[in-house]
């Protein structure tokens, strides 16, 4: 697995360095501009700007170490979208077993959407890397609740834990977020009014933790 992983993050930095560097467009001017500031500057910035402050201030920490040109800040782009292959190789064998697994880590190492985001410098590689992980959280911590299926007690929790995490770094990352909770919060809700009686109180807790 692991070699067969790195073959698919092979192909995915093949196909996601051919335009590694292209002039930056508009909107990824503004990030560069807005990470390239002293890190106490940067909230004030983004409250003319509308976006939320985590990718900056992980750009900002980048930019420090490899620079600010077009090459060394798509890289990070481009960091996020290869670490979405096992991602989704995790998430996908969560829910559904190798076979999906596999399907999964493919398909996100070949999908043309992530391939474009990973020459840009904007945050919208990070968002799919981290709805990604939330997903398989979601499906650790509530998805097999009341089945033959379900993780232990501890695991469901650390799944909660997880969810917890990744939907705070969405919603500090890009505001589509909003929309990612609120279908989480929906999806939640449906599992725990079909959930057999003596599942619902440990449905309930492990969302109030993930929520």
């Amino acid at each position: 697995a692991p070699l067969a992983l790195g073959g698919l993050v092979a192909l995915a930095a093949l196909l996601r360095t051919r335009d590694f560097d292209v002039g930056f467009w508009i909107d990824e001017g503004l990030s560069v501009g807005i990470a390239d500031r002293s890190l106490g500057s940067i909230p004030g910035a983004l409250r003319l700007d509308g976006s939320p402050p985590l990718y900056h201030l992980l750009l900002h920490g980048w930019i420090a170490v490899a620079g600010r040109s077009e090459v060394a800040t798509h890289a990070l782009s481009l960091l996020f979208a290869l670490l979405a292959i096992p991602a989704a190789w995790w998430a996908a064998r969560t829910l559904f077993g190798a076979r999906a697994a596999w399907m999964g880590a493919l398909l996100v190492a070949t999908n043309p959407f992530l391939t474009h985001y990973a020459q840009e410098t904007r945050m919208y590689a990070l968002v799919v890397l981290l709805g990604i992980l939330a997903c398989g959280c979601f499906a650790r911590a509530y998805a097999f609740t009341g089945t033959e299926e379900a993780p232990d007690r501890i695991a469901r929790r650390r799944g909660a834990v997880g969810l917890a995490v990744a939907l705070a770094a969405m919603l500090y990352t890009h505001n589509w977020a909003l929309f990612f909770v609120t279908g989480c919060g929906a999806a939640w809700l449906g599992l725990l009014a079909g959930a057999p009686p003596g599942a619902r109180r440990d449905l309930l807790v492990d969302g109030l933790i993930g929520f």
